[in-house]
Parts: structure tokens; sequence; C-alpha cells
């Protein structure tokens, strides 16, 4: 056969194949019934495409305004924006799609992406370091951090002509000090040598690209050869030496932490790896503590960090609710010892500015995806069949008219029962996730939220700059890739 004919009969066979692949999405496929753009019902290209730009979130949002709150946004995939979706897909403890992710460098699962077993051997040693006697202990070791916070940010803006610093950099400074004492009783020492010129701890400034290389592989493997191997060759560079960068700083934290085991200091560690009445059985093995050091730095530094620095903002362009709580802060509080986690824990607008900062800008805008059963699911109402990817855009349903009135307004008001808000279906706010694989930390969370806020507002006046004007024009892969937020600090006047 000559090679024209060659190249006509393989056109001819690769057109017949995406002409029966697109009949059978459109008449035979089980989600055909489930609303969408013509185009996602039978190819991933524009999933796959959003995902890789970084604004997955934001698109899945506009598709849900248009189509309702199920929509097919991919030939298997069904994104949900009701409240009843979360205990329907997350309650249920659906499965994780798991397959398609990129293995941790060591080959072990860490608690986040561990098979339920597994799971929940993890869960249960390191739940009694979330408990209310534990946090009671921590409360010093938080406090002690904030009040190095405010010293050197004090000392900072004193000596600069501008009092303008980038809060981004602080509060990751904050975070990642904190969770170093706790996850693994080490500091990092963000705040005692700040790295002004050059940059965050490299474990920290390495996440944002270790995510973004996962989310290349993770995409990627959604595909067939060739496309596969391309999005493979897209990811960043720099993100797979940033891979090996968190890796290797996992290694020489556990292996410090292992060494100092006969230490009396009580943090995550000790309850995963000391042997203890009843538990010796299920502590974790050398390569999950690892792992699952990658992954505290992650979501106990990024994530809170992800929080003030949204929330600040917001704050920042909403004068009103930044004097409102200012004003309370200062007139309830004499001095900042007062401010402790039970006192603050008692004030209604501080608890409602903490939930509005988390549902306009919550940290993992694009949720986390679920497989339904071998035997298909009942979600909101509806039967969805075998195999079909199933998630929470938490973006979406934070920012559904149909969920909150006036979505796009940062309003704590909503949280206080306010008339104008009565409407609200506010259990389709969910930032910590839903069910037995929900954020254990939420406890330690709240408190170091309400804690620094508290003390930032307390202690300083804050304004923000020209330039970060439009600081939410952001992208995110995971979570956001957050730009510099430049805020001028001016030391309160008593």
């Amino acid at each position: 056969m000559s090679s024209n004919k060659l190249i006509a009969v393989a056109a001819v066979t690769t057109f017949l194949y995406f002409l029966g692949t697109l009949a059978y999405h459109l008449i035979y496929n089980p989600l055909r019934s489930f609303k969408g753009p013509w185009y996602t019902k039978f190819t991933k290209l524009p999933w796959t495409y959003h995902s890789l730009i970084g604004d997955v979130h934001a698109w899945v949002g506009q598709l849900h305004e248009e189509y309702g709150e199920i929509v097919r946004v991919a030939p298997d995939q069904l994104s949900f924006t009701s409240s009843q979706a979360w205990p329907d897909i997350y309650g249920n403890n659906l499965p994780k799609d798991l397959g398609k992710r990129l293995k941790e460098v060591n080959g072990v699962a860490n608690i986040l992406i561990a098979e339920d077993p597994a799971h929940r051997r993890m869960r249960k040693l390191i739940s009694p370091a979330f408990s209310d006697k534990a946090l009671i202990a921590q409360e010093p070791l938080l406090v002690s951090y904030i009040d190095k916070l405010i010293s050197v940010l004090t000392e900072r803006v004193l000596e600069s002509p501008t009092g303008i610093v980038n809060i981004v950099q602080w509060y990751n400074y904050t975070a990642f000090d904190i969770l170093g004492e706790l996850a693994l009783g080490q500091s990092f020492g963000g705040l005692d040598t700040p790295r002004d010129g050059g940059g965050l701890h490299p474990w920290i400034s390495s996440i944002t690209g270790l995510l973004k290389n996962s989310l290349f592989h993770r995409v990627g493997n959604e595909h067939a050869w060739p496309l596969r191997k391309l999005i493979h060759k897209l990811a960043p560079k720099k993100g797979l030496k940033d891979r090996g960068t968190n890796f290797n700083y996992s290694v020489q934290a556990v292996q410090k932490r292992l060494a100092q085991s006969n230490t009396d200091r009580v943090d995550f560690f000790s309850y995963l790896s000391d042997d203890k009445e009843g538990y010796s059985n299920l502590r974790l093995t050398t390569g999950e503590l690892i792992s699952n050091a990658s992954f505290f730095v992650l979501t106990g530094s990024e994530t809170i960090s992800t929080f003030f620095s949204g929330t600040t903002y917001h704050l920042l362009t909403n004068p009103h609710h930044l004097h409102r709580l200012t004003n309370l802060l200062r007139t309830t509080f004499s001095t900042p010892e007062s401010m402790n986690i039970h006192n603050l824990s008692k004030l209604t607008y501080l608890n409602a500015v903490i939930k509005e900062g988390l549902r306009v800008y919550p940290p993992a805008p694009a949720g986390f995806p679920r497989v339904t059963t071998a035997y298909g699911n009942m979600i909101c109402g509806r039967y969805v069949p075998p195999n079909t990817v199933v998630i929470v855009t938490n973006w979406a349903a934070s920012f559904s008219a149909r969920n909150h009135t006036h979505p796009l307004k940062f309003a704590p008001e909503r949280w206080e029962g306010a008339a104008e808000y009565a409407g609200d279906d506010r259990k389709a706010c969910q930032p910590f996730s839903f069910g037995p694989r929900n954020c254990i930390a939420q406890s330690l969370a709240n408190a170091e939220m309400r804690l620094v806020l508290a003390r930032i507002l307390w202690a300083f006046d804050l304004e923000l700059q020209p330039e970060s004007k439009n600081w939410m024009d952001q992208r995110a892969f995971a979570l956001w890739e957050k730009p510099a937020l430049m805020v001028k600090i001016t030391p309160r006047k008593f």
C-alpha cells in the first residue's frame, strides 16, 4: 500500500473514531441527561485547559450560573454547588480518584491521599493533637509567635520611611514557624531572620511549584498518549526541582525530630511516632512520617496564611467592616494579653468575618474530586452512574446566587443572621470540607485565625496600597498563587 493510501486510511480511521466517540457521548453516555455545554459532553479538553491555566474554579462557576446546581464539566465528570451535595458525596465517603495522582517521591501516601484503612489509622493517631485539651496546651506557643510577629513588624515599620510591607510574606513566616513547632517541635526561624531580599523559606517557596507539577501530571494522566505525554512535558521544570526540594526538607525535618526521641515536648509527631498504650500497632513508619511532614507544612502553613492574606485584603477594601472589627477589638480588650482563644471565640462579629473570609477566598477553590461506586450513587436527588467523577467546586458554591444573596459582596453580617441574608444556604459553604475526611485541624485553625487577625488589628492601622488594588486577580493550582499584598502599617496610637 502506498504512503498516500496509508495516510488516507489513517485520516479516515481517526475521523471515524472521533465521530463514534462524539455519537457515544451525545447519545449513549450514562451522563447524557445532565446539563452542560455541548463540548464538555465529548471531550475533557476544556477542563484540562482551564486546570492548566489556573482558572478552572472560575470557569466552572460560570457554567453553574448558566446551567444550574449540577453541571457536566467533562464526559465523565459532574460538578455540584448545592449544600446537599456535601453529605451525599463527602459524607458518604465516596472513594478518591487516586489512580491519576502523582505519587509521593518515596511512594508512600500521606493522610490526605491514603486509602481508607491507612487514613483511618493515621487520623486515629493524630486526632488527640487537635482536642480541646491539646488546644489549651498549644495556646502559649501560638501567642509567643504572634507576639514575635507584632514585635518584628513594629520594629520594621518604625525603621521604614514608608511603613509599607508585603504582608503575605509576614503571614507566611508566622504560619510556617507555628506549624514547625506544633508539628515537628522545631521552629524554622522565619520571624527571627526574615528573608526580605531572598523570599520565603525554600520549603514554603517550593509548595507552589510542587502543586503545579502534581496538577500537570494528574491532569495529563486523564488523557491517552500522546496528549498525556505532551501535558507532562508542559509541566514547569521548576516544579520538578521544587518537588525534590520539598521532599528533602521533609526528610531532614523528620530525621531531626526522630533524633529528639527523648524530648518531653508534645507535638503532632509525638502522636504519630511514639508508642502509646493501645496504639503501638498503629504508629507510622518512617516513610509515612516523611510524607506527612510535607503534608503538614502544606496544610498547616500555606492554607492558614492564605486565609490571613485574603481576609486582610477584603477588610481593607471594605472600610466599614475594617472599622467595625477594629473598633470591636480595641474597645473590648484593653491589653493584648486579654485576647485569648476563649475570649475571642465569644465575639460573634469576629467569627462572622472569619466565615465570610473563608467563603470569598476558599483556600482550595477547585475542591476535591471523588468517584461514584460500582453501583452508582444518589446525589442531590439524582442517580449518578458508576465511576463518575463528582466534586463540589468550592468557588462555584461560594459565589452561587442560588446559595447566597449578593454572592460577590463581602458581607460578614450574612453569618450574624441579618434579615437581608435570611435566604442564604450557609451549609453550601464548607471550606474545611465535609465528612470523615474533612480537615481534622479545624479547631486549631479557627483559634489561630482569631488570634492573629485580632492581634494585628488591635496593634496596627492598615492601609491597602494602590498596586495591590486588584490583588484578587490570581490563579489557583490546587491552592492560590498569591501575589504580594502591599499594606502600609502604622502602629496604633494609644
